[in-house]
């Protein structure tokens, strides 16, 4: 493919057309994690990280006999992308956490692990078009980086991206940006014996850098080895555990006669009209007037205002012939942020509602779906299929 990009459009275009036809492609493999299910959590250390270009790097150094350099330095290019985006969530909890299989989120530590990977990436891909002497080096390189760089952030990323990717192709590249701060400047004039020394610090630490990499390599196989022996447990312990339970299929398909998600809005948030005292709403009486205030927002949208959320509701399961089973999720703007999902029976008899018995969760990562239950005469055992901070799933125990 190169070589028909270099006929047809010259060596320096069509390196660049190439470089960004594979950073396009592979500046999403950090977000793989999401289509591993339980196996990798989001932002996991083993997709956020340097490990995957790296793994690439080596494998294809080893044992190819053909070597592609440039695809190399557009992948590790792709990731230094994506992880300049990643330093800049909506906020520092749930998802925006990095995470590390068997021992979970590392807290504070992310921020610090992103920005450090994201100088290694830019490292080694700099290091490589300079090793190989590309010919689109620098000038169409540069611009083929920021046009990368541009786009990703006009996918909706924070703007502070821009100059964190920039700078790091910057530094390790021609230094366009960095000759302008004055005392960089000036100790690249004044000693150019000293900057030969850092330099030579600087690759001896990538060096080191290099070596650890190859340990943390084989530590993973084994690691990855054990991790599936331990899932392979999980699932055969989550098997036993839950055998008897039934499955929750989607489209239940029930209807309710004067059902309004609002009102199951409403005595959700209001504890004085619903939990105390077993008290129940006549949907002919009720004031309606009191639902004006439920609006179809976020929750960031409307804190400020005094106004409630509209949840999300789903009937779920129609538990004998007057009461059922209900769930709500919250809806808040961004994946970083923790969920609030409710789980009720709710009581429809003669167009009175009551809520029976009420459980929330306000720590799941996701929206809360209830996945399985276990029915008994007078009550049901659910299991949500969302995980929480410490486990897979969720248990309540709810009565009717």
């Amino acid at each position: 493919m190169i070589e028909y990009l270099e006929k047809n459009f010259g060596k320096k275009t069509g390196s660049s057309i190439f470089f960004f036809f594979i950073a396009l492609v592979t500046v999403s493999i950090p977000d793989w994690d999401l289509a591993t299910g339980k196996l990798l959590l989001h932002r996991s250390i083993v997709t956020h990280s340097i490990f995957i270009p790296f793994l690439i790097d080596y494998y294809s150094k080893k044992y190819s006999s053909k070597q592609y350099p440039l695809i190399i330095a557009a992948i590790y290019f792709a990731f230094m992308v994506h992880l300049s985006a990643d330093l800049f969530p909506k906020s520092w909890k749930g998802y925006a956490l990095i995470s590390v299989p068997f021992i979970g989120w590392i807290g504070p530590l992310s921020p610090i692990w992103i920005f450090a990977n994201v100088i290694a990436c830019g490292y080694f891909c700099l290091k490589i078009i300079k090793e190989n002497s590309f010919s689109f080096y620098p000038y169409h390189f540069y611009l083929t980086a920021g046009i990368c760089i541009l786009l990703y952030f006009l996918k909706g990323e924070d703007i502070r991206m821009i100059p964190i990717a920039v700078l790091t192709v910057d530094y390790f590249g021609e230094k366009k940006i960095f000759s302008y701060f004055p005392k960089l400047s000036s100790v690249t004039e004044k000693s150019t014996q000293n900057l030969q020394i850092a330099k030579r610090k600087v690759n001896s630490f990538f060096s080191g850098v290099y070596k650890f990499f190859k340990f943390i390599f084989y530590l993973s196989i084994l690691l990855i080895v054990l991790f599936f022996v331990y899932y392979g447990v999980t699932l055969f312990n989550d098997y036993q555990k839950f055998k008897d339970y039934s499955t929750i299929g989607p489209n239940q398909n029930i209807t309710i006669n004067n059902f309004d998600p609002k009102i199951i809005t409403y005595m959700v948030h209001n504890y004085d009209c619903c939990f105390s005292n077993n008290q129940e709403i006549d949907l002919k009486s009720f004031d309606r007037s009191k639902l004006y205030n439920i609006v179809n927002k976020s929750i960031y949208e409307i804190d400020w205002q005094n106004e409630i959320e509209q949840l999300d509701t789903e009937i779920l399961l129609k538990l004998n012939e007057n009461n059922y089973l209900i769930s709500t999720f919250s809806q808040p703007q961004g994946s970083a942020h923790i969920r609030h999902n409710t789980y009720s029976v709710f009581s429809f008899i003669e167009n009175k509602i009551k809520i029976i018995d009420h459980k929330e969760d306000n720590k799941s990562m996701c929206n809360g779906e209830v996945s399985k239950y276990k029915l008994a005469k007078k009550s049901i055992e659910i299991v949500t299929n969302c995980p929480a901070y410490d486990t897979p799933y969720l248990i309540f125990a709810l009565n009717f």
